[in-house]
């Protein structure tokens, strides 16, 4: 339920639904917003699943066996904007996949993630960055992404890299 609807939260609240204390921000940027890509962190390299089609999707320790098989059948997805960065020993190190949406001209991106042992070293910063300039050249005028508000590293790399809050939904679920 977005934070400003009140009606529609006093109408779950009146079905038996509570807030779960959850709130997403969605925010926006326009495409020649977008960060410039810098160069990846020396050990590391940026891959397209469309480069690497006949080895293991990078997202089954997450997503089960049958990722790729599930992401082949969205309609709206593209291999050469499921992005990973790798170590050069071949350790993956962070992933996202980036949407584009060639009738609202939006770029969407969701999910991403840098794992663990990763995190602090600038590699999601340059994931989004080539990802969005992906985007812009398919097309995208606008760029997309959500983060839950608690998540504070996601919250520093999205308003560090320009987008703006445009909204805010709580997630409502039914008690028992």
């Amino acid at each position: 339920v977005r934070e400003d609807d009140v009606e529609l939260a006093e109408l779950a609240k009146a079905a038996g639904f509570a807030a779960s204390g959850e709130v997403l921000v969605t925010t926006w940027m326009s495409t020649p917003e977008r960060p410039e890509v810098r160069p990846i962190r020396p050990g590391f390299e940026l891959v397209a699943r469309s480069d690497r089609l006949s080895e293991p999707h990078h997202m089954i320790k997450r997503n089960g066996d049958a990722v790729a098989e599930r992401l082949a059948e969205c309609t709206l997805y593209q291999p050469g904007l499921d992005l990973a960065v790798y170590t050069l020993d071949g350790e993956l190190a962070a992933y996202a996949v980036f949407w584009a949406d060639p009738e609202t001209g939006v770029g969407l991106l969701e999910p991403m993630r840098t794992e663990d042992r990763f995190q602090q070293l600038g590699l999601a910063r340059h994931l989004l960055a080539a990802g969005l300039e992906r985007l812009g050249t398919r097309g995208c005028s606008r760029l997309k992404v959500s983060y839950v508000e608690r998540n504070d590293a996601a919250r520093r790399l999205y308003l560090g890299a320009g987008f703006r809050p445009s909204s805010s939904t709580s997630t409502y679920s039914r008690a028992g």
